[in-house]
């Protein structure tokens, strides 16, 4: 039989502190994003967040519309940035869509040329945190571009309506950690750990491990509750602090 063990004062528990710059967060620290596209499309820095549940509670957020005849162009931009790659290797942004598909990066130094990379945006109409390496040849970053949608649709067109509005927040410039954040929550002469689950105070879940011992320095800053199942389906939670 499973059994549900609630440690919230005697787990073993230990979590480093990294340095984090956070970009832009619709709160406190929000920077005006410029529209790059070939006409002037509708970017907004100051939009209600469509989707207040799961890893995204806060207010605000950007905002930006995107044709189907402009899908390759239309990003959002900061410039004046000093993101100093000696302390930071990954950039984390929420975004929110309505479509799945692709998202696009762009990093410029003013020295080398400009680095891109996409990852694949996968849970329609909910919050979804991507991560992009910063390549360690890159200098100080200056200039990021986000491109919230970034397929081509001469084929396959955005359908019409709302999901022509794409959304993100919480960029945030980091350090991943190569000793990643240990947590432990059974004594080592208890059974193996087979699973790590990250979920919010409010319970959605934020990300799973098969794994013991996971590096939380890519989650923004709050309180969540972790979760370990070991081979005998034992499982142990754990309120934290990150």
């Amino acid at each position: 039989m499973k059994k549900t063990i609630l440690l919230f004062s005697t787990a073993l528990f230990t979590v480093a502190t990294f340095a984090q710059q956070v970009i832009y967060n619709g709160e406190d620290v929000n920077p005006g994003w410029w529209c790059a596209a070939p006409f002037e499309r509708g970017l907004d820095n100051d939009w209600d967040n469509p989707q207040k549940t799961g890893i995204n509670t806060s207010d605000k957020c950007v905002s930006i519309w995107i044709n189907n005849d402009e899908v390759d162009w239309t990003s959002g931009g900061l410039g004046g940035l000093n993101i100093d790659i000696a302390t930071s290797n990954r950039i984390s942004v929420m975004v929110y869509k309505l479509v799945a598909g692709p998202v696009r990066i762009e990093l410029q130094d003013g020295i080398n040329p400009n680095f891109t990379s996409i990852q694949d945006y996968t849970t329609t109409g909910e919050w979804q945190t991507l991560v992009f390496e910063i390549p360690a040849n890159l200098g100080n970053i200056t200039t990021l571009l986000l491109a919230p949608h970034f397929e081509n649709h001469e084929t396959n067109p955005i359908p019409d309506g709302e999901a022509h509005r794409f959304f993100w927040d919480n960029v945030v410039a980091y350090k991943e950690n190569t000793n990643p954040t240990s947590v432990v929550f059974f004594d080592k002469k208890n059974k193996e750990i087979i699973s790590t689950q990250v979920y919010t105070i409010a319970g959605a879940l934020v990300e799973s491990f098969e794994k013991e011992n996971v590096d939380l320095s890519k989650f923004p800053k709050g309180i969540y509750v972790l979760k370990q199942t070991d081979v005998d389906g034992n499982v142990t939670s754990k309120k934290i602090t990150n």
